[in-house]
């Protein structure tokens, strides 16, 4: 993907706000080594594929690999540029007090979130990026 022809010192990232704390980190570190200038456009998945769909362009991607693997299948991105660099791990959390859940297989873990008197989740359909429930 190409950001603005001819702005060869700048690389325009589009990326989840999983890794913007790294990012914050290393970017600084990295236009001072290489003299390159990096732009940050961060936002929630559903959001960056919709961009990307309607011809938002940017120089790397940071996204999870199902949603790279879709962008290459619709061709906007060219399946054999992708390297995995990272993960991203999901916590439960549960109040203070609260007795730990067991969720070490799938089948406790759905029995933990269906016993559970609220739950906070990531909707991954909607541009908002917390949905909250309560019994």
């Amino acid at each position: 993907m190409s950001s603005i022809a001819g702005d060869l010192n700048r690389i325009h990232v589009m990326s989840g706000g999983a890794p913007k704390e790294v990012f914050a980190l290393l970017a600084p570190k990295f236009e001072q080594q290489t003299g390159n200038k990096v732009r940050f456009t961060y936002a929630v998945i559903t959001e960056l594929r919709e961009k990307l769909g309607a011809g938002a362009t940017a120089d790397v991607l940071v996204l999870p690999t199902p949603v790279l693997d879709s962008l290459a299948n619709d061709g906007k991105v060219r399946a054999d540029s992708r390297t995995t660099f990272g993960t991203v791990s999901v916590s439960v959390v549960v109040k203070e007090g609260a007795p730990r859940p067991d969720i070490s297989s799938k089948k406790k873990f759905r029995d933990a979130m269906l016993a559970a008197r609220s739950v906070v989740v990531l909707h991954q359909g909607r541009r908002r990026a917390v949905l909250t429930w309560a019994k």
